[in-house]
């Protein structure tokens, strides 16, 4: 899935992409453990 969301970046705004790319990383990852921290508390 990255391979295309980098094929998708021109060199020029590589930069650009690398700080998209970490935030979605960190907002996913975020997300991931807000949901298993709310299963475990339901649990």
């Amino acid at each position: 899935m990255w391979q295309v969301w980098q094929g998708m970046c021109s060199p020029e705004s590589a930069a650009m992409c690398h700080e998209v790319h970490s935030f979605v990383s960190h907002v996913i990852a975020a997300v991931c453990r807000g949901h298993m921290w709310q299963q475990m508390s339901a649990g």
